[in-house]
Formats: C-alpha cells, sequence, structure tokens
C-alpha cells in the first residue's frame, strides 16, 4: 500500500510539472517575443531627458562661410557617452549633442535604444569633418563606423546634414556656456 501511494505522489507530481510546463508554453506561444519588445519600447517611450544646452557650435564650410549653427551638449564622460541621446523621444532641428573623447581614433555608434534618427558626424582633432554616417534608423544596432580617426563625434537630427549643405572636409567650433 505504502509502495502503491508514493507511486500516486510520483504520478501527481509529474502530471502537476507537465501542466505547468503546457501551460506555460501555451502563455509564451501567444505572447512571442516581439510583443515583448513592443512592450518595452512602449516603456522607453514615456522616458525623456530633456536637452540640456552647454555650448554653441557652428559647422563652417572649407570656403570659411558658416554652414549652420546648433545649439549642442555636450558629453565627455563614459557614462554619457554610453547613453547618448537613448531614450529621448525627439529633438530641435537645431539642437545636437557633441561627444568628446581624449584620443583621435576610429570610432563607431550605433543607435540601441535611441527613438530618433540621426546623423553621426565624424571630426579629427582639428575639429575638420572627416566622414559622416547619415539617417542612422532609430533602434539600429548596426555599427557605423568613422572611415578615418575622430576625436569628436556630433549627432544631430537625421536629414540636418543634408538640409544644412554640411560635407566632408567642413570644421566644427564651440564655445562654451560661461556659467
Amino acid at each position: 500500500m505504502a509502495k502503491q501511494n508514493k507511486k500516486n505522489k510520483y504520478i501527481s507530481y509529474v502530471a502537476i510539472f507537465l501542466v505547468i510546463a503546457f501551460g506555460a508554453t501555451y502563455i509564451l506561444s501567444i505572447y512571442p517575443s516581439n510583443k515583448f519588445e513592443q512592450r518595452k519600447t512602449q516603456v522607453v517611450k514615456k522616458v525623456n531627458i530633456p536637452f540640456t544646452k552647454h555650448a554653441d557650435l557652428q559647422i563652417i564650410s572649407s570656403n570659411n562661410d558658416t554652414v549652420h549653427n546648433v545649439n549642442i551638449e555636450i558629453v565627455e564622460d563614459d557614462f554619457h557617452t554610453q547613453q547618448g541621446l537613448m531614450y529621448r523621444s525627439s529633438m530641435k532641428e537645431d539642437n545636437g549633442m557633441l561627444f568628446i573623447f581624449k584620443d583621435e581614433k576610429p570610432r563607431s555608434f550605433w543607435m540601441r535604444n535611441t527613438q530618433i534618427g540621426l546623423d553621426i558626424i565624424y571630426t579629427d582633432a582639428s575639429g575638420k569633418i572627416v566622414s559622416m554616417a547619415k539617417y542612422a534608423k532609430p533602434y539600429d544596432e548596426t555599427s557605423s563606423p568613422s572611415n578615418y580617426p575622430a576625436k569628436y563625434v556630433l549627432e544631430v537630427n537625421d536629414g540636418m546634414a543634408d538640409k544644412w549643405g554640411v560635407k566632408v572636409g567642413d570644421i566644427i567650433k564651440w564655445q562654451r556656456l560661461k556659467k
């Protein structure tokens, strides 16, 4: 009799395990992973980090004409460099973010958790534009490398480089705001 009770308990445990396993499988099948991604994206869209102007930046053409003036946030530390423009739902047309690195070397940016399309402008230590990655798509984790070593990276809304007529060889200059 005791042997029969052990066998019945074992069968009950196996049956409960199978019910839970099949239930979990069913639940996961009706909520495919892209549904979870959509939910995650919806949560991200509720967060919006405000723009903080740190400097005025000028883009100057090779013939010394001002192409455009941009209000910029400056990013110099590792944490803010990693965050960049992530989690921002919009940015005004004349705003951008300037990443300042300690050294000049090949750079690469991606668009993880970045909700707005961007033009990524790479410049050397003198501020000369060495390459651009235009129309980087939101949430795209594909790497957008610089073609040459860069010390500074300017991100602006996608399409602005074309609209403003920015070209490789143009120069950026900026002046920090006085505190």
